[in-house]
C-alpha cells in the first residue's frame, strides 16, 4: 500500500513538473526518522513508520506544521474516545483497542493528513 501511495505521489508530482520534490523528500525523511526513532522505542509499529514517508511527501515541507497541529488534535480526540469506550459503547473495535492497549496510529495519521494535503492542493 505504501508503494502504491509513493507511485501515486510521483504521478501527482510529475503533473507539477516536480517543482517541490526537494521539500517533499525532506518532509518524508523527517517524518520517517521521527517515526523510526519511535519504532526503535516500541512506541509505533513498522507499518506506521513506512506510511510516514508517503504521507510526508504528499503533505510537503511547507504544510508540515499544519499536519503536526492536526495530528496532535486528532490524537487527543482519539485517546479520549478510547477512554470513553470504557463507559459508553463505541463499538467492539474501540473496546478491543482499549483492552489491548495497542492503538492503530495510522488512523489519526491519515485523518490529520487529509486536510493538510487538501490545503496544499488548493492553495
Amino acid at each position: 500500500m505504501v508503494l502504491l501511495l509513493l507511485a501515486q505521489y510521483f504521478v501527482w508530482a510529475s503533473l507539477t513538473g516536480f517543482a517541490t520534490i526537494i521539500g517533499d523528500l525532506v518532509a518524508g525523511t523527517v517524518l520517517f526518522l521521527i517515526a523510526l526513532i519511535s519504532w526503535l522505542f516500541r512506541m509505533m509499529g513498522a507499518g506506521d513508520v513506512k506510511l510516514y514517508v508517503a504521507l510526508g511527501m504528499f503533505i510537503g515541507f511547507d504544510h508540515l506544521s499544519l499536519y503536526v497541529v492536526l495530528l496532535f488534535l486528532i490524537s487527543v480526540v482519539f485517546v479520549v474516545l478510547i477512554r470513553l469506550s470504557k463507559f459508553v459503547n463505541l463499538g467492539p473495535r474501540m473496546n478491543e483497542i482499549r483492552t489491548s492497549g495497542k492503538a492503530p496510529y495510522a488512523v489519526p495519521m491519515c485523518f490529520a493528513a487529509i486536510p493538510a494535503i487538501l490545503v496544499r492542493t488548493f492553495a
